[in-house]
């Protein structure tokens, strides 16, 4: 039997989120982003970088979907 709640103990064991960035930016064709609760970016892998045409994730900090994307595509994000 497969325990129900494994994601919540390898999280659980995480002390730092940015520790997992090396493993999500060596999955290829992966994207990741993580924002907070006002829908700003807070972390992003290489591969999100690149299709948003940026060099490095300090150009996203703080900003939206909106600063990216077509209004349309920023609602629906």
């Amino acid at each position: 039997m497969v325990e129900e709640n494994w994601d919540a103990d390898f999280f659980s064991g995480v002390v730092n989120p940015s520790q997992l960035a090396p493993l999500i930016d060596a999955l290829p064709g992966a994207f990741f982003f993580a924002k907070d609760r006002a829908g700003r970016f807070t972390a992003m892998n290489r591969a999100f970088m690149g299709a948003l045409g940026i060099m490095n994730a300090e150009e996203t900090l703080g900003k939206t979907d909106y600063d990216f994307f077509d209004h349309d595509l920023a609602d629906a994000y």
